[in-house]
Formats: structure tokens, sequence, C-alpha cells
């Protein structure tokens, strides 16, 4: 296998290890080229590295990812490399949403459904430190000639470290049994919404949007064989924590969806808290109680909150361990 093929793997290999914690299921066959119905293309096929898919908890439908899937070195990528991979994947993914073919690969044919397009960005050198938002903004639909129904999501390499960060921490968790193996056990949070009732109360799938947004809820309960059975959340929060509203916004958000009735422990996790995270988080405790005129309850309830940080994961491979797996 060449050096090439081998950097190219590092990106399917991480992906699948995130996506399989998250709850989201491969389709195969993977590295697939498969014929393009559109003319407008002036492409004879279109490619699709990895299919992913989940069932959505809110919409009454299964959402599928056909995904391409970017390893690259610190330096590498440039604003042309990634506005051409953003146009060649919305062709890609409308195509898919009417192509027989690509809908006879990886479709199950009892379900509702939508495709989706997935630009999956590694950095396999672990050095990447520039502003990919910056190479998006120049691949907007003016300039590569995306149809506005098609709908594109991009994880780039710096949410792709934390999504490792962030997996990796649920693993060692469930090792050190402070959650449950039992995948019956442990969920991800998706409460009822106005105007749009909850399909998968307990989901077994995190969302594209959960786990690109600031906020990814878990709720669990423990087994009573490692003590008395109880019920927790667990929020993994993906900014700094730099203001005091930060904490105030997630404190809302459970009292507004009952997570500090429901459950016996709540966790607040971040991977990239700044040192002053801890002392804001407990001022925002005291001015959520100051606003609720220092009842006891609101205090006692906020008491089952607790805020802890964890270690960033870096995951570098080898080229030569890639390679030899494959031998």
């Amino acid at each position: 296998m060449s050096e090439t093929a081998n950097i190219a793997k590092m990106a399917e290999k991480v992906s699948g290890d995130i996506f399989e914690i998250f709850g989201w299921e491969r389709v195969l066959p993977s590295d697939q080229n498969w014929d393009c119905v559109s003319e407008e293309h002036e492409k004879k096929t279109h490619p699709s590295d990895v299919v992913f898919r989940y069932k959505h908890p809110y919409l009454d439908s299964t959402i599928y990812f056909t995904t391409d899937l970017k390893s690259f070195a610190k330096g590498s990528v440039t604003k042309q490399q990634v506005r051409k991979a953003v146009a060649s994947l919305g062709m890609s993914a409308a195509c898919a949403a009417v192509s027989d073919a690509w809908q006879t690969l990886y479709l199950a044919s009892d379900t509702k459904w939508d495709v989706r397009g997935l630009l999956f960005v590694y950095n396999h050198d672990g050095e990447y430190s520039g502003n990919f938002d910056e190479l998006l903004a120049d691949a907007n639909s003016a300039k590569t000639g995306l149809s506005s129904s098609t709908v594109l999501h991009v994880v780039d390499p710096e949410r792709v470290a934390y999504l490792v960060t962030v997996a990796n921490d649920i693993v060692a968790l469930k090792g050190k049994k402070k959650l449950p193996v039992d995948e019956s056990r442990f969920w991800f949070f998706y409460p009822d919404l106005i105007g749009e009732p909850s399909r998968q109360p307990r989901a077994k799938s995190a969302t594209i949007e959960s786990l690109c947004g600031p906020l990814i809820v878990c709720e669990y309960i423990l087994d009573q064989s490692v003590g008395p059975a109880a019920t927790g959340a667990l929020v993994y929060y993906s900014r700094k924590g730099e203001h005091i509203d930060e904490f105030k916004y997630i404190l809302d958000y459970l009292f507004r969806y009952q997570l500090l009735s429901n459950c016996d422990q709540i966790v607040l996790r971040m991977a990239r808290a700044v040192a002053e995270a801890p002392a804001l988080f407990k001022k925002a405790v005291d001015a959520y109680v100051s606003d609720f005129n220092d009842l006891q309850e609101v205090r006692e309830r906020l008491g089952r909150v607790k805020l802890e940080t964890i270690t960033n994961v870096v995951t570098v491979f080898s080229q030569v361990e890639i390679g030899m797996g494959e031998r």
C-alpha cells in the first residue's frame, strides 16, 4: 500500500472510531464510485468514501451521509482544495438523493430517509492550528454552484480533535464504571421542543447538529451492582467557559428541560476550559440562585451539578502501522 493510501486510511479509521461511539452505523460498501445521473454535473461518476446513517430523534426519517474523508498534514490544505472538495461533495449529495445506483447500494428500503453530504477533515500530524472557517468562507454556494436544497456538514480538524477527546472520555468512563456499559442504560438526550416532539427521547445516536454544536448531552442509569441506582446526565461543553453567561445558559438548559429535577447527578465536562472556568461556574451558580430570590431549593438542585475538566486527546497514527494493518 502506498504512503498516500496509508494517509487516506487514517481519516477512515478516525471517523469510524468516533462515530461508532456516538451511535452512527457505517453502511457498506466503502470506497465506491457510482453513476452520476445529472447532466449539469458533467461527471460520469461520484465517489462515496464512506456512508454513515442514524435515526433522527425529531424527524421521522433516517439520515444518510455520503462522506468525503480528507487527511492532510499541517499547511497542506488551501482554499482552492476546500472549495473543490465542497463543490464535489455537494454534487455527490444532490445526485445520491435521486440516484438509483447509490440508493441500491446504501438505502434500507423500508425507511424514510434523507441524504446529506459530510466532509470530514482530519489533520494526521496533529499540528494544524489554522482557521479552517476562513477556508470554508470561500466555499459558499455562489462560488461552488451548490444547490440550495443540498445539505452539507463539515467536521473540521479542530472539531475532529474535540470529538476524539469526547469519544475517548466516554469509553474511559465506561471502563471505570462511572457510566453503564449496557446500551439500554445510556442514551443521548433530545427533549421535546416547542412544536417538535422527540420521537426518540432515549436516542442511541448523537445528531450531527449536536456533535458540531456547543453541547452533547447524555443520560444514564447506573447499574445497581455498582451501588445505589442513580440517574445522571453527562454534559460535554465544547467552548472555553470564559464568561459567566456561558454557564448561566447551561444552567438554564438544565432547568428548562428538567434535567435538574430528573437526575440525581449532573456532570459538566470541558476539554477546552480556561483556568478561570471553575471560578466562573461558581459565580454563575450564585447569580442564578440570586435570580430566583436565593431560594434554597434552587441552590440544592444546582448543587447536583459538578464541573470537571478533561485532557485533550491528540490522535496521530503511524503510516507504517496503518499499512501493516492491511496485510
